[in-house]
């Protein structure tokens, strides 16, 4: 039982990092999109010699979108992944006392085509996922 705390913390504390990760992303594209309007602005107003840094904002947010969708991508598979496990495990295991089920919890990934993906879950470990690490 020790060990099996120890590995649900682990994972716990591996999907509250890549949330946070998600979080910081989402602000950071928020900001570059602001920028990115009062480059073109400014490249309206002032000409072709301010194309490059709006280039260079376009370019860096087009990275941190990858980088946000792939972390997301990555939250969705672990979560899949647990549930599929957990079943697998339900399945082997001869049936005893009915153990308490963690409260259902969602969690939702956008492609950046705009695709949007939901994994719902009773992984007791996304219970950490929305807590501040320690």
């Amino acid at each position: 039982a020790m060990s099996e705390t120890v590995v649900a913390m682990d994972a716990a504390r591996v999907l509250g990092t890549l949330r946070a990760h998600c979080d910081r992303l989402e602000c950071e594209l928020k900001e570059i999109d602001a920028d990115v309007e009062e480059a073109k602005a400014m490249v309206m107003r002032h000409g072709q010699d301010l194309e490059e840094p709006l280039r260079f904002l376009e370019r860096l947010r087009s990275t941190k979108a990858a980088k946000l969708h792939e972390t997301e991508q990555s939250l969705f598979h672990l979560a899949s992944s647990y549930d599929k496990g957990a079943a697998l495990l339900n399945e082997m295991q001869p049936a005893g006392p009915k153990r308490h089920v963690a409260p259902w919890s969602t969690l939702k990934t956008s492609s950046p085509e705009g695709k949007v993906t939901c994994v719902t879950t009773t992984s007791p470990i996304l219970q950490y996922v929305n807590r501040p690490l320690q």
